[in-house]
């Protein structure tokens, strides 16, 4: 049987830090959903609209605020059609050599830098592939953390499926 606070009595409240701190987790919570169903609607769009900017782009903008450097974003979007092939072999070689084999994530390149992170201690070197580079420049900052490697992993399967490899490139 359920014993009811009697007259003058109160229910037992959980302390206001504890609140609080629930609050604050549920709206952090929040906040990731939001960014990551964002994401991925522009990612959605990207299909057929280039960015405007990208978080690396505000990056260093943001780094030049600080700087005696000034930031000046110079680009022009190419189609793939007008590079030549052989730049874009040399692309695919410098920084994802198996990009036409793999679904966004090189797990064999990744075995072999964990391989070799475990021998050594440390993490020698990166094993992202040209579609983990596009989120981070797009989505992320510079910064090596395990987060933005973990955001990466989520949002790889959407953009294959959505942009394919040439829009990718």
């Amino acid at each position: 049987m359920r014993r009811v606070p009697g007259r003058g009595e109160r229910k037992a409240a959980k302390p206001g830090w504890q609140r609080w701190t629930l609050r604050v987790l549920l709206w952090l919570l929040a906040a990731v959903a939001a960014f990551h169903v964002l994401c991925a609607l522009g990612l959605v769009a990207l299909k057929w609209i280039n960015p405007w900017t990208t978080a690396v782009q505000t990056q260093r903008r943001m780094e030049s605020f600080f700087s005696k450097g000034r930031y000046q974003k110079q680009y022009t979007f190419v189609p793939l059609g007008r590079i030549s092939r052989d730049l874009q072999h040399a692309v695919i070689a410098a920084e994802d050599g198996r990009f036409y084999e793999h679904h966004g994530i090189d797990w064999k390149q990744l075995r072999i830098v964990v391989d070799e992170g475990i021998e050594s201690g440390e993490v020698p070197r990166g094993a992202s592939t040209i579609t983990q580079q596009l989120i981070k420049n797009l989505y992320q900052t510079t910064s090596r953390t395990v987060d933005r490697k973990g955001y990466e992993f989520s949002q790889v399967p959407l953009t294959q499926h959505n942009l394919g490899k040439d829009r990718i490139l």
